[in-house]
């Protein structure tokens, strides 16, 4: 096929990088962005706070990349907003018709995986969103993530964790009850509301958008077939002593939120860790 052809085939996507600092890992991510094979995209950096160090090096990195013909937009914060806000923000000025919610310490190492994710949901109308696999960069050959199920009592739980990325169980494309990182239609997130800000500053907020996806009546998918390497927890800012009493509280609030949601699950959850070791421990996630 002509490429130019099959290049107008393509819709424009929409990518959303949010960053509070590490402005090293944060040009890594926006170069592996600004890699993959797709033709029409936008990348707009969300400088949640970072400070005037990292807000300098991504204009000149915005700069960079426009002369590259590749369109990069920065937009700044003087605080941290928290991310369900900083994203929203962001929502409510992407271009595109497919939006992309990618954190800062995530590699784009494999350049078709935003085409493969724009393909299942233009092929299928009930797919709300779409998340590929995660891998540590420090350990590429095992799975990080393929996907969360989650416990009918509320716990998340990671799907696929140090399983070979090579493994057939975990390489299809697949139903799961949330993703991490992910793409989804720019209409279908607006009319959600975007992201639940009740989640801020950080915490379950992936997870519980694809709550109100799935009560929406839309499936959420994990493609088994796309990887994106995870290099650390830095996207949200350093909150030191109060970050895991901030996550537990927000892990109470999607519980009392989605209790009804997880518990009419329990036969979905089941599917999902039928290939994991602790598969016939299920009370153990309570």
């Amino acid at each position: 096929m002509n490429r130019r052809k099959d290049e107008t085939r393509w819709p424009r996507v929409s990518i959303v990088v949010l960053t509070c600092g590490s402005p090293d890992v944060t040009t890594a991510c926006l170069r592996s962005v600004a890699a993959c094979d797709y033709p029409h995209i936008e990348i707009l950096v969300v400088d949640n706070g970072a400070g005037l160090e990292v807000e300098d090096s991504l204009h000149a990195f915005a700069g960079r990349m426009r002369a590259n013909t590749v369109f990069v937009r920065v937009s700044s914060h003087p605080t941290n907003l928290g991310a369900c806000t900083a994203r929203n923000l962001a929502l409510g000025e992407v271009e595109g018709e497919f939006v992309a919610f990618i954190d800062n310490d995530i590699l784009c190492n494999d350049r078709l995986w935003l085409r493969r994710a724009v393909a299942i949901l233009r092929d299928d109308e009930t797919v709300g969103m779409v998340g590929p696999r995660i891998v540590n960069i420090a350990r590429p050959a095992e799975l990080e993530c393929a996907g969360y199920a989650i416990h009918p009592r509320g716990k998340v739980v990671p799907l696929g964790v140090g399983k070979s990325i090579a493994d057939p169980r975990w390489q299809a494309v697949r139903p799961v009850q949330a993703v991490g990182n992910f793409v989804s239609r720019v209409k279908t997130m607006r009319d959600l509301g975007g992201f639940d800000t009740a989640f801020d500053p950080f915490g379950f907020e992936n997870v519980e958008c694809g709550c109100r996806m799935r009560a929406a009546g839309y499936t959420v998918v994990c493609d088994g077939q796309s990887d994106l390497h995870h290099l650390g927890h830095v996207t949200t800012g350093s909150f030191g002593e109060e970050y895991r009493s901030i996550l537990f509280s927000k892990s109470l609030l999607l519980r009392k939120r989605w209790g009804l949601l997880f518990s009419a699950d329990g036969e979905f959850f089941a599917r999902l860790i039928e290939n994991e070791p602790f598969a016939d421990e299920m009370g153990a996630y309570a």
